[in-house]
């Protein structure tokens, strides 16, 4: 027997884990053995039982001394225990040859190995060498993390019972995965795992500590490493690759997520690249198969802190964002108290490019699904598109209330990468950036370029790997349902629709409002059967052409004031929090002041005192 190889400790009870047999007379626990159990676990060995007895009788006296939480797995009946033995370390997703079973009774011991050919299997004299050299095995885990690990595996197991099929319980338990590339920062978790990993590890290579730092070291080499989560907790780091000149070198992972598909996810998240795999592996890896049940969030987060469980327990939790281009700019300048509040609405980076692309609901959801490698990638290349298209707050805190803007799904273009399907919102519409005929104007920014620089080289290397797609209703729709599932399943979404009156003499937005139209329909379907989504219509307030500004995009200031009335109205209704709103005549000041202003712009152009700007 190697102690070093033990994960899993199955204890018989009668005459081993106690002293006499339960169902003849008083049994005795000698406190040592408690103190055992309690040790291996701090250790990261986790125990269960198999013993034939009755359950709750054996319960109540594991209840009664302290230690019935420290077992997982438990398997107690009349039944051989030969196939229960095997059906713990299978539901454990371990291997017989990290097992060692305890039995006072040689005939249970030998049935055990038979259906358990490697398994250790031991009389209770072993229980001493067990006191005796614990702290050489495993690891320290005083946060019992490894148990915690288990238990939820079993309330997983449990609660797969009542699906039909593993796949339609996949689609239900909210499964995330990460991956991240500060390797070296997680060496010695990283190693660990390539030494213990055998079912899930792909190529078997068993490099030493020095290889792995030299490989997570040097640029020749694409490295990263995968966390995941669900609804029953989070699993820490159970994933490793290594890529050398397009082939996995590494590719392993830690059998806790045996059958969840993370490995076949990640395999298409780095575009099927080679590998040799080495069997046996208790997997396989298909090409051009992504599991569709499993979503990717640039922050997981930590489902076992009680603190987050409500989201309206206390002040602290009652956030409130509002994500949005123009119009959520000027309805926030109505609203006084900030305590609540915060905003992603368009900005302009430290080098003058105007973001507003991060807005639309394509890189909203890039921002969850994407993983760091596919993001710089997108943004190393083309300056147009800057690191923060994909930066968002959304994911990574629980808001009580999101509010969302569809305005940038109404203007923007997008378009689809050739190769990998990536989908990338940026530019207008109506001139795509990958239409030959709109370069020069995008260069000489006689259109919208959000203050971007472009250049020939450029336009055609971002035609050569995208193509422009149809968008319509229906997408955006969909889109908000998917937002809507990524974020903290308390949070509400409030959704702006957009106008529907045609704002006359309008080129770049000709005939918008039918789009608007569509759009608006399909959410206010959404709404009426999701109760977590609500929806502002703006449509309330605009009914003449004096309600618009300067576009169908842009309102006077008295609709953003009766917007902003509504806003406070809503959060009033579900949080409780007042939020004041400033004096009702500043509306009415902004708007006279604003028509003055291109009173004042449109004469000095007209006698040629000021030039007409460009579109930027």
């Amino acid at each position: 027997m190697n102690i070093n190889d033990i994960k899993l400790i199955i204890w018989d009870l009668d005459d081993t884990f106690w002293e006499g047999t339960i169902s003849e007379t008083n049994i005795i626990i000698d406190k040592s053995k408690i103190d055992l159990i309690k040790n291996l676990t701090e250790r990261g060995i986790v125990n269960s039982i198999c013993s034939k007895n009755e359950l709750s009788q054996c319960e109540k006296i594991l209840e009664r001394e302290g230690i019935l939480d420290y077992f997982v797995f438990i398997s107690i009946d009349w039944t051989s225990k030969g196939q229960r033995v095997n059906k713990i370390i299978e539901n454990m997703n371990l291997r017989s040859k990290n097992v060692l079973f305890i039995d006072d009774n040689i005939q249970n011991i030998k049935e055990v190995q038979f259906y358990n050919p490697d398994i250790m299997a031991e009389l209770p004299d072993v229980i001493e060498v067990l006191k005796n050299n614990y702290t050489k095995i495993g690891k320290d885990d005083k946060e019992l993390s490894r148990l915690k690990q288990y238990k939820n595996l079993e309330k997983k197991q449990s609660d797969s019972l009542n699906y039909d099929s593993n796949e339609l319980f996949l689609r239900n338990i909210n499964l995330k995965t990460i991956i991240k590339n500060d390797c070296i920062n997680q060496s010695e978790r990283i190693h660990e795992l390539i030494l213990r990993t055998n079912q899930l590890n792909f190529t078997k290579r068993k490099i030493s500590k020095a290889e792995l730092d030299a490989i997570l070291t040097s640029s020749d080499y694409s490295c990263g490493y995968i966390e995941a989560e669900d609804k029953y907790g989070h699993y820490g780091i159970i994933g490793f690759y290594s890529i050398y000149e397009n082939e996995l070198l590494d590719f392993l992972f830690s059998c806790r997520t045996m059958g969840m598909g993370i490995e076949q996810y990640i395999y298409a998240k780095l575009g099927f690249p080679k590998i040799s795999i080495v069997q046996p592996v208790s997997g396989d890896l298909i090409v051009d198969v992504t599991p569709d049940w499993i979503n990717q969030n640039e922050t997981l987060s930590d489902l076992n802190n009680e603190s987050k469980k409500s989201i309206n327990n206390n002040e602290s939790s009652k956030k409130i964002i509002f994500k949005g281009p123009c119009d959520f700019s000027v309805l926030l300048s109505y609203l006084d108290n900030n305590n609540y509040l915060s905003s992603e609405l368009n900005f302009r980076t430290i080098e003058g490019t105007q973001v507003d692309h991060f807005n639309h609901t394509i890189n909203i959801k890039n921002s969850y699904l994407l993983s760091s490698k596919d993001k710089e990638s997108i943004t190393n290349n083309y300056s147009f598109l800057p690191p923060e298209t994909f930066e968002t707050s959304l994911f990574s805190k629980n808001y009580s209330i999101v509010f969302l803007s569809i305005l940038m799904d109404t203007t923007l273009a997008v378009y689809k990468n050739k190769k990998n399907d990536i989908k990338i919102a940026y530019g207008l519409m109506s001139k795509p950036i990958t239409d030959p005929a709109n370069w020069d104007r995008y260069i000489n920014k006689e259109i919208m370029t959000a203050r971007s620089e472009f250049d020939i080289e450029m336009l055609q290397k971002f035609s050569d790997e995208y193509e422009l797609i149809n968008y319509d209703e229906i997408n955006i729709v969909d889109n908000i349902n998917d937002i809507l599932s990524y974020l903290d399943k308390n949070s509400r979404l409030i959704v702006l629709l957009a106008a529907e009156t045609p704002f006359n003499n309008d080129t770049n937005f000709k005939d918008k409002h039918i789009f608007h139209r569509k759009i608006n329909d399909q959410i206010r379907r959404l709404s009426s059967n999701e109760s977590r989504v609500d929806i502002i219509d703006v449509n309330k307030y605009i009914t003449k052409q004096s309600d618009y500004f300067d576009s169908i995009n842009h309102y006077s200031q008295r609709v953003y004031y009766e917007l902003a009335k509504e806003v406070d109205k809503i959060i009033k209704q579900n949080i409780g929090v007042e939020i004041k709103l400033k004096n009702r005549y500043l509306w009415l000041l902004k708007d006279i002041n604003k028509k003055i202003r291109r009173l004042i712009k449109k004469a000095l152009i007209k006698l040629g005192i000021l030039k007409k700007e460009k579109r930027k």
